[in-house]
């Protein structure tokens, strides 16, 4: 592993002297009692063990162990609390086992298949989430020791990436730039002992200053007790199902000529707050020039799961500013009839895990508006090549027949540019016009039940659903599903 940081925050003894201290080895931009040792670490990867192991005498003992990618500045005594690998799966590296990533509250996950250089486990820091992300671990109060996971897998010239990272609110790197550091794909750890925990959360902050902040994971350790918490999941508000592809609870109904300039549609359940229940919004693109009513069948069944969907006729091709304009304008309104007074919608609406929905061109829509505040999924059904501002999950589907002239699927490129957690279902032998089609009564086929158990768990927390997408055996990965996709996965 290539220059190891240690920092040493001597929180009890500055909380003893009356102010709050953070000392220690290595250099970021004044936060730590040495920064000659970062030129040298920066210049030169060979001599920063050195550099590092005499540039603090207040924290010898931690600088000495800092050349070392495995133990620097973790008490001997400590045991593993908790550890995540950011922007990606579970994965284990030098006997530590990273958990799936969890417990950021903003940020995006990416990836890349580079090999990484000082990594003993490349899968490691081949993953990462970018952007202004904070990490909240619930802990037991104690002291725990914290070690951060880099890597810059992007850039290739310094000064194109600078971020900060607190712990518990105290500074730990400032304008950090990794290329200066130790330049490109190459694995990079920071140590943070002495962290006190107590408000039973560990929080880890990344701020952004030139382009986006990255981490590629972190590990937890206490010799002070310190544990993790398990948090509850809560409970979906939906009663379990077993059949997907069924109608679901609600009876449904729908309202024609209605929304910001009444040419939308809408299909929701009939009794809206029934037991104080809360609707999610779904803004649903149908393909060029289809009406509404052509996906009737579709959309109510969805729609009887407890989802209010707006969506009206689209005319436009891929990529078409006026598609997307025409879903934002739907959903925009659709959220706001949450605080209108009289509004069938007022305080029924579940107004901040909206879902972006679409087939064809809809598809191609829905995920060239999937950076809107209020989504909280996507699901792409049979789209073009699309690029968006992704914020979180997306579901995309095609099938074998629909295909590209090179033979792969239109939404091949959608998914190669995605950032976020991704799965793409192809359904063996499937063409562009599967979801219109009825197969035992159900439009859509198999990929209507997909659908709805995707947005059952993301949404309402549906663990029953996880299933369809979950594991080398999920619904999604055997016939008449084939080639199942996925990056970033958590």
């Amino acid at each position: 592993m290539k220059n190891p940081k240690v920092y040493n925050r001597a929180l009890v003894l500055a909380l003893l002297a009356g102010a709050a201290t953070l000392a220690g080895c290595g250099g970021n931009n004044g936060q730590v009692a040495s920064s000659s040792s970062s030129s040298s670490s920066s210049s030169s990867s060979s001599s920063s063990s050195s550099s590092s192991s005499s540039s603090s005498s207040s924290s010898s003992s931690s600088s000495s162990s800092s050349s070392s990618s495995s133990s620097g500045g973790i008490s001997p005594n400590a045991a593993l609390v908790y550890a995540v690998n950011a922007g990606g799966q579970a994965v284990t590296m030098s006997g530590v086992e990273y958990n799936a990533d969890r417990f950021a509250s903003s940020g995006s996950a990416s990836s890349t298949t580079d090999p990484i250089s000082g990594a003993a486990t490349a899968a490691l820091y081949q993953t990462e989430r970018y952007g202004n992300v904070t990490y909240e671990i619930p802990v037991t109060n104690a002291t725990y020791d914290l070690k951060l996971h880099f890597v810059e897998m992007f850039h290739s010239a310094a000064g194109a990436r600078q971020f900060s990272v607190t712990v518990e609110g105290q500074p730990v790197l400032e304008n950090f730039d990794l290329f200066a550091e130790v330049g490109h794909d190459v694995a990079y750890d920071v140590t943070v002992p002495g962290i006190m925990v107590a408000d039973e959360s560990l929080t880890i902050t990344l701020t952004s200053q030139i382009d986006n902040a990255t981490i590629s994971g972190f590990a937890i350790y206490s010799a002070d007790g310190g544990e993790f918490v398990a948090p509850q999941v809560p409970d979906s508000p939906l009663p379990p199902v077993s059949d997907y592809s069924a109608m679901g609870p609600f009876p449904v109904m729908t309202q024609t000529s209605t929304g910001p300039d009444g040419s939308y549609t809408i299909i929701r359940p009939r009794t809206l707050g029934e037991n104080g229940f809360l609707h999610a919004p779904i803004i649903f693109g149908p393909g060029t020039g289809m009406e509404v009513s052509q996906m009737s069948n579709l959309l109510q069944r969805i729609a009887s799961h407890g989802f209010v969907i707006i969506s009206r006729q689209l005319t436009g091709g891929p990529g078409d500013a006026v598609t997307r304009q025409r879903m934002t304008n739907g959903l925009d309104w659709l959220i706001a009839q949450n605080s209108v007074a009289g509004s069938p919608f007022q305080g029924k609406l579940l107004v901040d895990k909206a879902t972006a929905m679409g087939y064809s061109v809809g598809g191609t829509g829905s995920i060239e508006i999937g950076g809107h505040p209020a989504i909280a999924t996507v699901v792409a059904i049979h789209g073009h090549s699309a690029t968006g501002d992704l914020h979180s999950p997306v579901l995309m589907l095609g099938g074998t027949q629909d295909v590209m002239s090179d033979g792969r699927s239109w939404m091949a490129p959608s998914y190669e540019a995605s950032r976020v957690q991704t799965f793409f279902g192809t359904v063996q032998g499937a063409n562009h016009g599967y979801i219109q089609n009825v197969v035992n009564g159900v439009q859509g086929g198999v990929e209507t039940p997909a659908i709805i158990a995707w947005i059952r768990y993301w949404i309402y927390n549906d663990e029953g659903a996880k299933r369809y997408f979950y594991g080398n055996d999920c619904v999604m990965c055997v016939a008449p599903w084939t080639n199942p996709q996925r990056k970033n996965w958590q």
